[in-house]
């Protein structure tokens, strides 16, 4: 069995684990923030830092967060689309403001809510699982025709797979060379 997501939307929140073999590997709460990484929104550029590259914007809702990479033309009072990538962090005592980036272009857009986050991560690690599967159809592949190259030129398995670019273990080689073929030792 497989790692699965299991998804409940609570009042006021909504909750998440992904659970493998009757363990729980990971736990996820929104408390349904609509300012999370994701939101695409317009914002005023309240104040340049002294480093250039960073500043304070205020949301559309009102909400000041840090902004990284700011362009050099961008002055303040200037409104830019900006991105959110990492939440409002509470600390003791403070709250870390939440920080965007620069998104040119980008139309506005609501913060992907848990639920699409998980199933994102469910099709990322099936997208991963065929990739995986291509990379080892295609090392046998290699390998198959390794060995009908090493049959037909009388040569070992180990300079065949050197031509076709396979480790011994019939993986494909990082850096493979099939230009020319060693010479045999005699």
């Amino acid at each position: 069995m497989s790692a699965e997501w299991l998804y409940e939307a609570g009042i006021g929140e909504e909750r998440a684990i992904l659970v493998a073999h009757g363990e729980i590997l990971s736990a996820r709460i929104e408390w349904g923030d609509p300012v999370r990484p994701g939101l695409v929104t317009p914002a005023r550029l309240v104040k340049r830092l002294h480093d250039a590259k960073r500043g304070i914007v205020r949301l559309e809702d009102g909400t000041d967060a840090f902004i990284d990479q700011l362009p050099r033309d961008a002055t303040e009072g200037v409104t830019l689309t900006v991105r959110v990538v990492r939440a409002a962090i509470a600390e003791r005592g403070r709250t870390k403001l939440p920080v965007t980036r620069p998104a040119p272009g980008e139309a506005p857009a609501a913060a992907p809510t848990l639920r699409a986050e998980i199933e994102a991560t469910a099709r990322k690690a099936v997208l991963e699982k065929v990739r995986h599967w291509c990379r080892r159809t295609i090392a046998l592949k290699l390998l198959a025709a390794a060995q009908a190259f090493a049959g037909g030129f009388g040569g070992s398995m180990a300079e065949a797979g050197t031509v076709c670019g396979l480790s011994a273990a019939g993986s494909p080689r990082r850096g493979a060379r099939g230009s020319s073929m060693p010479a045999k030792q005699s």
